[in-house]
């Protein structure tokens, strides 16, 4: 174990500050980025919708997870499962601890067409635009999740975002002197141990803290375990009354022994164990330990928030995000086989590519051999974001411009496997099989995409009628220039380098209007856009004219907001074209894109909360959701050359529940605390043509705690019981490859075979209990 490292440089840290430090949440209001953070400090039973619903002006749907809702939560959860309860939203976890990643969907978008920032930061990969929601943060340092659900914020960096923008604001370094730990424990031999430390309120104006956890858990299903360390820093220099510099740091180190994808089939034969292989055999390239996901990151950014004078105020954000790390898996490689029918391997067995090759040495040509063949990628991804924002009479106009260079390479090793089923390494570093004849190392792919994102924008927000009316009106100019190189043996000259330029004129307007006190309306128009993946660069033949995905979105929607009671409902409509759906193959590891044509999604949501009594607070959602494919997809061309059309025309887009709904409720009496959130997902299809979907199924989960109240030098000690699943619901969580159909589907260019959707499983009733205290 490694928990002697990480929080030994927690406290180094903070015995070099020179003092104690505290984790205290209510020192106000504080600007992160470019967005007001309101710290309350209270619990999710005082707050109107248990911590899910704060008031809101903004004339577009958005949903906020508070301060008092996270701290509630379990203490290893994700992001994503914070989301569970909201309006519109589909999401699911790997496991049980959110140590594994997991799904996440909202009106049908899937998180790699959202963009996510953390600290004003995009985190979406560079290459594909997915999202790794376990390497952020540590939920504890979180002061709140924003997510608009469907139209992208004019000043959101972003390139791959059609449907919507999440947000994570860390919570600020306290004004105080003090420190907080937290000791967790739970089924599947769970263990977490974390701790942060606050400075306080320097009398340079400088206050700071640093935190750092560890976290162990066995697989709940099969052989395995997840592994995390995680640290972040934040700094905050106090520049006047109205600006700061505020630095931050983040970094996650994670080892996870995947969960293995199942056939609906499968699924219902096997049960809810099915995994990889537990005892390896020769050339089984199913056992678990050939299946990990080690990776590494750090997100590193300095944001000045500067008043220049009393109307104009400049934000200027520089970042890096680097990251490392492989998806793991394994290929059986015949050395009588030309390598392209190996596993992909093309031409990287250059002397082998045409006759039998001996790759082990053993004067033998006949060999099967067992290859780790991890997916490694490493990225390089500086940026710079600024702000400029003026207000003059009744406007506040608002400028900026985004610029991002990321190397992002994409490597596909192969590395020897022992008698034992040990890979040589699991990061991909040593060990690597080497062609005989060329001395080239082995590779399934080997690529270096240049991604150099830009983007302007302009915003004016103005307020009419007493400020009962309010407008938005933007533009933002999106752009991103992909430079693809193909460095993989006996590749053509003219699939070796290709370039692509993609870009877009995206409009936002809309409005807010309290037509009377605690009630109002809104209205919306966004055009939102994504550039293509990467890996159409580096397609044989390269197919860089894909296009880039669009939609036009639209909502209308009412508020009530009273401090006891909150509704807000919202009326969509969204017209996609040229939509990518995301498929990843389980068993080679990699991403593709198809373009299912044109979709659209409309429907309405529902959330209120109530603020029964000052201890008892309820929250309720609801969704409805047609979200249908508008033409029939092209499946390819037929043995007589006609074309196969599948009928998908009108048909339901796959991952998308047509009937999402959600109860939650908190409440407080004395130190006692409880709280319990029920979810409600619907039928969800996997094939384009509907032929197989999954069955509804309801989760519930519940904590409960206590505030023990000062006990000498500690400060209100903590005991929090959580449990997920409490009625051990068995059901397929995500569709994680989907097909065009599962079954046999007759067309004018002859029968299209079917193949049967992958899904992951969703984890059964857990158990954690958590310790915590304030110094």
């Amino acid at each position: 174990m490694r928990r002697s490292h990480v929080l030994a440089g927690v406290f180094a840290g903070a015995l070099l500050s020179g003092g104690a430090f505290a984790a205290d949440t209510s020192s106000g209001t504080s600007s992160v980025g470019r967005i007001d953070v309101q710290g309350t400090g209270v619990d999710a039973a005082s707050e109107p919708g248990v911590g899910l619903m704060i008031p809101e002006e903004t004339p577009k749907q958005k949903s906020t997870v508070t301060k008092a809702y996270l701290d509630e939560m379990r203490p290893t959860s994700m992001p994503f499962q914070a989301l569970m309860m909201l309006p519109g939203v589909n999401t699911s976890s790997d496991d049980a601890y959110g140590l594994s990643g997991g799904r996440l969907t909202v009106r049908g978008f899937n998180s790699d067409q959202m963009g996510f920032t953390i600290q004003g930061v995009p985190v979406n990969d560079s290459g594909n635009f997915a999202v790794y929601p376990q390497e952020f943060v540590d939920i504890e340092n979180l002061e709140e999740i924003f997510l608009t659900q469907g139209a992208v914020d004019t000043d959101a960096p972003h390139v791959g975002a059609t449907g919507g923008n999440l947000g994570m604001i860390l919570t600020p370094p306290s004004d105080k002197l003090g420190a907080k730990v937290a000791q967790s424990f739970g089924q599947s031999n769970m263990s977490r141990t974390y701790a942060r430390a606050d400075s306080g309120l320097l009398s340079s104006g400088t206050k700071f803290f640093i935190s750092g956890s560890e976290t162990y858990a066995q697989k709940w299903r099969g052989e395995g375990a997840d592994k995390r360390q995680h640290a972040d820093v934040d700094v905050v220099q106090k520049i006047g009354e109205q600006s700061d510099i505020d630095t931050a740091v983040l970094f996650n180190y994670a080892v996870n022994n995947s969960y293995r994808t199942a056939t609906k089939s499968q699924w219902q034969t096997i049960g809810r164990k099915f995994d990889f292989d537990t005892v390896f055999a020769p050339l089984d390239n199913n056992y678990y330990r050939l299946r990990v996901n080690p990776f590494k990151n750090v997100i590193a950014e300095t944001a000045a928030h500067l008043q220049l004078t009393d109307n104009l105020r400049l934000t200027v954000e520089p970042y890096l995000w680097y990251g490392y790390g492989n998806g793991g898996g394994a290929t059986v490689f015949n050395e009588s086989r030309p390598p392209a029918n190996n596993g992909g391997f093309g031409g990287e067995f250059p002397s082998g590519t045409k006759t039998p090759i001996d790759i082990n040495g053993n004067g033998s040509t006949k060999d099967s051999l067992l290859f780790f063949t991890p997916s490694i990628t490493e990225t390089y991804r500086p940026g710079i974001q600024t702000n400029l924002s003026y207000q003059i009479a009744n406007h506040t106009i608002g400028t900026g411009f985004w610029f991002e260079h990321a190397r992002h390479v994409q490597t596909g090793p192969a590395l020897w496997v022992d008698g034992a089923g040990n890979p040589a390494s699991i990061w991909g570093d040593a060990g690597q099989v080497v062609d005989p004849g060329s001395g080239r190392l082995a590779q399934y792919r080997n690529w270096v995409t240049i991604n150099i994102a830009r983007q302007y924008f302009i915003q004016d927000e103005a307020r009419w009628l007493n400020d009962k009316l309010k407008t938005v009106v933007g533009l933002r100019v999106p752009s991103l220039e992909r430079d693809g190189t193909n460095n993989e043996f006996g590749v053509p000259a003219a699939y070796n380098h290709v370039s692509k330029y993609y870009s877009d004129f995206l409009p936002t307007v809309a409005a807010n209007y309290e037509f009377l006190p605690s009630n109002s309306v809104f209205a919306n128009f966004t055009k939102n856009f994504r550039a293509p993946m990467n890996y159409p660069l580096f397609d044989n033949p390269p197919n860089p004219a894909q296009k880039a995905e669009t939609s036009y979105n639209y909502e209308v929607g009412y508020r009530f907001q009273t401090p006891k009671y909150m509704v807000q409902t919202a009326v969509f409509w969204s017209d996609f074209y040229n939509r990518q759906a995301t498929a990843t193959d389980p068993e080679t590891l990699l991403t593709t894109d198809t373009n299912v044509g044109a979709t659209r999604s409309k429907g309405i949501e529902l959330a209120a909360g109530a603020k029964i009594t000052d201890s008892w607070s309820v929250y309720g959602s609801a969704t409805y959701n047609d979200n249908e494919l508008r033409n029939n997809f092209l499946a390819g061309v037929g043995p007589n050359g006609k074309p196969e059309y599948l009928p998908t025309k009108g048909k339901s887009y796959i991952e998308t529940p047509k009937f999402l709904a959600s109860f939650g409720t908190a409440y407080a009496w004395r130190g006692f605390f409880a709280g319990m959130q029920a979810k409600f997902t619907g039928v969800r299809y996997s094939t384009l043509v509907n032929d197989e979907k999954t069955s509804p199924y309801t989760t519930v989960d519940a904590q409960a705690g206590y505030h023990f109240g000062d006990i000498g030098w500690v400060s209100d000690p903590v005991l929090t019981f959580n449990v997920t699943n409490i009625f051990d619901s068995n059901y397929l969580s995500q569709i994680s490859t989907f097909k065009p159909n599962a079954l046999p589907v007759q067309t004018a260019g002859g029968t299209v075979s079917g193949a049967s959707p992958l899904y992951m499983l969703g984890a059964p009733r857990t158990f954690s209990l958590t310790l915590t205290a304030k110094f």
